[in-house]
């Protein structure tokens, strides 16, 4: 049972793959950003709503985030630095396992 989301999570990590619910934010951020600019009349209409809704979610992540390049860069960089926590992880566990490994010989 708990095998499947580790599973996941590890082959996420080997392929740099970002999580399903940060994909979704970028893309919903882009939409919402795209339709801001949009010179659509029924688009005009909506634009408050959709500037507010594309705040709510910059401000999940961060205050400093203003677009949603800024947002793709700082969630990419928050999930690399998880990969890189989860690497070094697993070579302290490998470094010490082996290094018994060695003591019992």
């Amino acid at each position: 049972m708990q095998l499947q989301p580790t599973l996941s999570k590890t082959v996420r990590n080997f392929f740099r793959l970002l999580p399903v619910s940060n994909l979704i934010d970028i893309r919903t951020a882009r939409f919402l950003e795209e339709f801001t600019i949009n010179e659509n009349h029924v688009c005009t209409l909506f634009v408050r709503n959709a500037q507010c809704s594309l705040a709510k979610v910059f401000s999940m992540y961060s205050h400093d985030i203003v677009s949603t390049c800024n947002l793709k860069s700082f969630i990419r960089d928050m999930f690399l630095d998880d990969i890189i926590m989860y690497l070094m992880l697993i070579y302290l566990t490998l470094f010490f396992f082996c290094d018994a490994t060695d003591l019992v010989k």
